[in-house]
């Protein structure tokens, strides 16, 4: 029981104290892309700070409004216990990845809900776009990892991660990395929030702590969706395999994991400071696309390719 309490605070610790530092080497390249000079690295953490000590102000008392935040905060977290960071998941043996994809699922109609309900026609407008991302870019997610669980005969998350190549796990690859700028609300998919169109959607009406909460949960799923790239279809490098204690090849992989998702970011970012927005159709069909592809590496991992 100490093991499993002292490896989800230190998941916690990691996953919520590092994920704004990440947000913040984003923003940073960003910057740098546009010939500006950016906000410091250590910003989203002045924000949150900033957001936790103000009032939190409400357009209507409806009780989703109210529990959205700390849902969707809850569910993200929650998530983080089940991704391989370098080491076992925290609750490897409490769920799977049919529990994990739920998580991130719930997180989504979370944001859904709270816009919905804030009683504004931005914050409905929002919701609609989140639903619609939730309908096309959700179930790529789930199929790649379907695929994942197909090549190894099971949906533990501890056993999700192979070192061997495959055509099917490289198709469910490709996807995954296609559909990762919508997960992160990233351009050219940010159509959810899209600021100069339906001002924040979803998160209009929301601020002080509440609003801390939902762009917290947009800096973790940030970390978990690049940890899970590299964990479940890459899954290098693999120090346990040498001879070296256990400590310290946990913590060379937990610092291999960090660094792989910064190079990962770093893409995500430049995509992000190079391209215009999509119209929802052209989001649409692009998804649509996208599935079709993971389909196929569905298919080639029933018939063992």
């Amino acid at each position: 029981m100490s093991v499993l309490v002292f490896k989800i605070v230190v998941t916690v610790i990691l996953v919520a104290g590092l994920s704004p530092f990440l947000e913040g080497f984003m923003r940073k390249l960003k910057a740098v892309v546009h010939s500006r000079m950016g906000p410091p690295i250590y910003q989203p953490y002045l924000d949150l700070l900033k957001l936790l000590g103000k009032e939190d102000l409400r357009s209507t008392d409806n009780a989703l409004f109210r529990a959205a935040p700390s849902v969707c905060f809850g569910a993200v977290l929650t998530a983080a216990l089940f991704v391989p960071f370098g080491y076992a998941p925290a609750l490897s043996t409490s769920g799977d990845m049919i529990v994990l994809i739920y998580l991130i699922t719930f997180s989504s109609v979370a944001v859904f809900m709270g816009g919905l309900a804030s009683a504004n026609p931005y914050g409905s407008v929002g919701a609609s776009r989140e639903l619609m991302m939730l309908f096309t870019a959700e179930p790529v997610l789930a199929i790649t990892f379907v695929v994942a669980s197909v090549k190894a005969q099971s949906t533990v998350m501890t056993r999700l991660p192979l070192a061997a190549f495959s055509l099917s796990m490289a198709i469910a690859a490709v996807g995954f990395l296609l559909a990762l700028q919508a997960q992160l609300g990233k351009l050219p998919f940010d159509i959810v929030e899209a600021d100069q169109e339906i001002m924040e959607g979803p998160f209009i009406e929301y601020s002080g702590p509440a609003l801390a909460l939902f762009k917290w949960s947009s800096y973790m799923r940030q970390f978990l969706f690049a940890s899970l790239f590299w964990r479940i279809f890459i899954n290098w490098p693999r120090f346990q395999d040498h001879d070296m204690p256990g400590i310290l090849a946990t913590a060379l992989n937990v610092t291999a994991n960090f660094v792989e998702v910064l190079l990962l970011l770093t893409v995500v970012a430049l995509v992000d400071a190079t391209n215009p927005r999509l119209r929802i159709d052209q989001s649409v069909r692009f998804f649509g696309a996208v599935i079709f592809l993971v389909l196929c590496g569905l298919a080639f991992a029933f018939i063992g390719s």
